[in-house]
């Protein structure tokens, strides 16, 4: 369960400035959300990833007057390899099933087509306050049950192979793979 008393921290990556500000209007007029910075550059959007740690985020997938597209933001924060995953709120004018298809499986969490009667900002942000318990659920329960993904597996092999480069082992001592966290669990029952 997410702390009810932290405001929602929320990055919005948007070219359109009217979108901004009505994002921003909205916000303001609520305690459990907080803007931590907008951008219209999926380039930039990833530092401040990096930088805020924001627990939403609002993409819109074509970027025209700014930098980058929200599909490139997409790809390059699946290689951050984030402790917690974002909650993911696309907002879009592309009705396509095909790239719906697409962002979803780069982690989105719901779209919104813009062009819908009853789309506004103030409907993007409840919905992402109401999903937020869910994501932030998920999040601890895949903690609690200690499942790693094949991504956290691999990130521990790239910090362990580091370590090792530190201290200064030997390519040819090194092992070639590093067991799976439950291999090695079980090796040693």
């Amino acid at each position: 369960m997410s702390d009810i008393k932290r405001p929602m921290s929320i990055l919005i990556i948007e070219d359109n400035e009217i979108e901004v500000n009505n994002f921003n209007e909205c916000i303001k007029l609520k305690n459990d959300v907080k803007l931590v910075k907008a951008t219209n550059s999926s380039i930039t959007a990833i530092e401040y990833v990096k930088s805020y740690m924001p627990e939403g985020i609002i993409l819109d997938l074509e970027l025209h007057n700014g930098e980058g597209s929200g599909l490139m933001f997409l790809k390059e924060l699946q290689k951050l390899k984030l402790d917690s995953k974002p909650l993911i709120i696309v907002t879009t004018n592309v009705a396509s099933t095909i790239i719906y298809n697409l962002v979803r499986k780069l982690g989105v969490d719901f779209i919104f087509y813009k062009k819908q009667n009853d789309y506004s900002a103030e409907m993007v942000i409840n919905s992402m306050i109401s999903i937020r318990d869910i994501v932030s659920n998920e999040n601890n329960k895949r903690k609690q049950e200690g499942q790693t993904s094949i991504e956290d597996e691999e990130k521990i092999k790239q910090m362990i192979k580091n370590e090792m480069d530190l201290i200064g082992i030997p390519n040819h001592l090194k092992r070639q793979q590093i067991p799976r966290r439950s291999n090695f669990l079980s090796d040693r029952q």
